[in-house]
């Protein structure tokens, strides 16, 4: 996941030789980050007096010379860093030399299409009249758990269990997980503990529209770690519909069940 970690701190504070120091530290730890495939960009910026501040209202163009608002700490850079989650991104903002004077915040970075479908979350009415069921022998749980960690905005809804009633019929131990609710970016799915009788195929299969090669790349990389290509929870399609080159607005998929 994509964290930007942004540089705050008052420029008053800071000596000369302390500003050299710390811009020779940060340059080490960029390059430290980069050999451990964490750092995407970083850079330091300019003094806030350089700074133009631009608002247009009813049409109209204003410009203010200075930053946004008058604080007491300034912006003065920012990491864009790739970490698993939060602690990690956390962990490389302790390593920053500015932390030493100033403050690190840390945001996770929200690509166009989590923000809009979290804005169709927010503004339009949830109404799904179909909804995919996946059929598992008895992974179903397992499976979700990947798939909701594997795509970002993606949630876990309701798990239900077997009862006693009807084990001559299905087979399966009481309080065993019989559905899984979940959602991938917006698009709800069942997981259904059904048995051995059926096995994914190819099918059927569901589209992943990416941005970018990277992100192809990404998903491609994420469901056949730690197993083959053709496991019980993932199918990966094969030859030239692998992988695309892509260029946003044309953009690209990746089939996967």
């Amino acid at each position: 996941m994509k964290y930007m970690l942004l540089i705050y701190s008052d420029e008053a504070a800071w000596k000369n030789q302390e500003r050299e120091d710390c811009c020779a530290e940060s340059t080490q730890l960029i390059h430290q980050l980069q050999v451990e495939g964490r750092d995407l960009h970083s850079s330091p910026l300019h003094s806030v007096v350089t700074a133009t501040s631009v608002r247009v209202r009813d049409g109209k163009r204003l410009l203010t010379d200075g930053p946004f608002a008058e604080t007491y700490e300034q912006l003065g850079g920012y990491f864009l860093v790739n970490a698993k989650e939060l602690d990690e991104a956390i962990a490389i903002s302790e390593r920053i030399p500015s932390d030493r004077k100033g403050t690190v915040e840390i945001r996770p970075v929200m690509n166009y299409r989590d923000c809009l479908q979290i804005q169709r979350r927010n503004t339009m009415p949830n109404i799904q009249l179909v909804t995919p069921c996946l059929w598992f022998d008895e992974q179903a749980e397992a499976a979700t758990r990947f798939y909701t960690a594997v795509f970002s905005n993606s949630r876990i809804i309701n798990i239900t269990r077997y009862g006693e009633a009807g084990q001559e019929i299905h087979g399966k131990p009481a309080e065993a997980v019989m559905t899984v609710a979940f959602e991938l970016y917006g698009q709800p799915f069942t997981a259904l503990n059904g048995g051995s009788m059926f096995k994914f195929n190819e099918a059927i299969s569901f589209q992943v529209i990416c941005q970018a090669q990277e992100e192809v790349d990404d998903y491609w990389k994420k469901p056949s770690t730690g197993g083959d290509e053709t496991g019980p929870a993932v199918r990966l399609a094969q030859g030239s519909i692998r992988r695309f080159l892509a260029n946003y607005p044309q953009n690209s998929a990746g089939d996967a069940q």
